[in-house]
């Protein structure tokens, strides 16, 4: 089983743009809100704020959730996405 748990609950979500038993897409204006969020106080607590805030809670998802966004913050996964050319 991956990360989610109510893929009929996050699918209605905003921001969330894609959505299944194996993984999840955030839309990029929300992973560009995430990370600012994450910057700005460098710790997980600040995504997990920020998921819940948009509602996207432990319960829809899982406890390890926002712990793989942060990995791929600390690791510069994600930050192509900040540079990437409009095409």
């Amino acid at each position: 089983m991956g990360y989610f748990f109510n893929v009929e609950e996050l699918v209605k979500n905003p921001c969330v743009k894609k959505v299944s038993l194996r993984g999840m897409t955030l839309t990029t204006a929300f992973r560009v809100q995430l990370f600012q969020a994450w910057k700005a106080g460098q710790n997980v607590e600040a995504i997990v704020q920020m998921l819940e805030k948009n509602g996207i809670t432990k319960e829809l998802t899982s406890d390890t959730y926002a712990l793989s966004i942060e990995s791929s913050f600390k690791t510069g996964a994600f930050r192509s996405i900040l540079y990437r050319k409009s095409g």
